[in-house]
């Protein structure tokens, strides 16, 4: 997980179906097409904040929140027209048991919740005992602990077969689920992790699917929609699919500065014509892009500097807002070529104040970005584990 807020904390709301590209070798090209699902809108984006600074051992600000009581009160009804989150149906074992996972960049297990665990999250969840290609001969226990131990998943490590569409990957090393400290989202079984190297020790689902020589280029790419553009996505593994690149524009490519994550050097970000370079000078910023995520997680000092060149910003509770009908988007520059957040993506939903809404921009304690879905459903994202580089191209909307 990714050291995840449990095997369901961050979880993406969406139907999945699987098919293969006919382009090169149609046996090595996997495409995961995400089909949204309607959802009872709520409140989410204080959860999903908590949620993102929690698995990365985050706090809000410096000072240390305490966030037991953020995290405690976790939105289980998902309003998927803003976008909260996509997942995927993945097979485990023999005969196929179907679990859907939320595929995450910013993390390295497959953990999925098991049959045994009646308060774990999840609905179809995994019988390891069901399985004829289940490897209980490996087992051995696991207990992960984040968000300043306050919270935890344990259960065993084990391994079977798991299918992506057609591709099955062997020996897939599986957390499965047998405890945690509380209930969490209830409408995915776990998570799957395609971070850049085994930031648990565990190889990731697509490290095998390279390994075992299953796809022909150690690439995958995401394509998130947009409930109001009639949501849906797709992940793609062994290829890029050029289709979803705005029309006369190209994939630009930077350097992976992590061995294991997929961070990368932002050059600069604007927020009303003005430069966050004039802000934080010549330093160093580093950017997580986490499909696992589903806001903009940044250095509190960046955070409030953004959302304070947005005209009418305000914090309320402790928490950035922006006018509804804000005009003011982000770009954020890699490579010399800026990439767009819309305004109707930085106001992400109504506060219950009349006109007021939560800012896709919130802060955190850590020293870099993660840089969300609010980012990633604007543009065409390409994980380029070969060349250790990560592509963006605005997605053709």
């Amino acid at each position: 997980m990714k050291v995840p807020l449990s095997i369901a904390a961050a979880v993406l709301l969406a139907t999945l179906q699987s098919v293969f590209a006919v382009a090169g070798d149609s046996t090595k090209v996997l495409r995961i097409a995400i089909v949204a699902t309607n959802g009872t809108a709520s409140e989410n984006t204080p959860a999903e904040w908590a949620y993102t600074l929690e698995k990365y051992g985050l706090t809000a600000k410096p000072e240390d929140w305490d966030l037991a009581s953020d995290a405690t009160t976790k939105v289980p009804l998902v309003d998927v027209r803003l976008d909260r989150q996509y997942h995927g149906e993945v097979r485990i074992g023999f005969p196929p048991q179907t679990v859907r996972l939320q595929f995450d960049t910013g993390s390295s297990r497959l953990a999925v919740s098991a049959s045994e665990c009646y308060e774990c999250a999840g609905v179809l969840k995994y019988k390891r005992a069901a399985s004829k290609t289940y490897n209980r001969g490996v087992e051995k226990p696991f207990r992960i602990t984040y968000g300043h131990r306050k919270s935890f998943v344990s259960g065993v490590m084990g391994q079977d077969r798991v299918t992506l569409g057609s591709l099955t990957v062997q020996h897939q090393d599986l957390s499965i689920v047998l405890d945690e400290s509380r209930r969490f989202e209830q409408s995915v079984d776990g998570i799957l992790g395609l971070s850049l190297g085994e930031i648990s020790g565990y190889k990731t689902v697509f490290q095998n699917l390279v390994e075992q020589g299953l796809v022909s280029r150690g690439i995958f790419a995401f394509y998130l929609g947009k409930q109001y553009l009639s949501g849906g996505g797709e992940a793609i593994f062994g290829d890029v699919d050029f289709s979803r690149v705005a029309a006369g524009r190209s994939i630009v490519y930077t350097r992976v500065t992590d061995p294991t994550r997929w961070m990368v050097h932002l050059e600069d970000a604007l927020v009303e014509g003005r430069s966050l370079r004039g802000f934080v000078g010549r330093g160093q910023l580093e950017a997580l892009i986490d499909t696992g995520t589903t806001l903009l997680v940044l250095p509190k000092s960046i955070a409030d500097w953004v959302n304070e060149q947005i005209p009418n910003s305000q914090v309320v509770g402790g928490k950035w807002t922006v006018p509804c009908d804000t005009t003011s988007g982000l770009e954020f520059k890699f490579e010399g070529t800026s990439f767009l957040v819309p305004a109707r993506d930085v106001a992400r939903e109504q506060i219950g104040q009349p006109g007021r809404c939560y800012s896709a921009v919130q802060t955190s304690s850590g020293n870099y970005m993660v840089i969300g879905d609010a980012f990633i459903k604007n543009n065409y994202v390409v994980f380029d584990a070969d060349n250790r580089m990560v592509g963006f191209a605005p997605l053709k909307l």
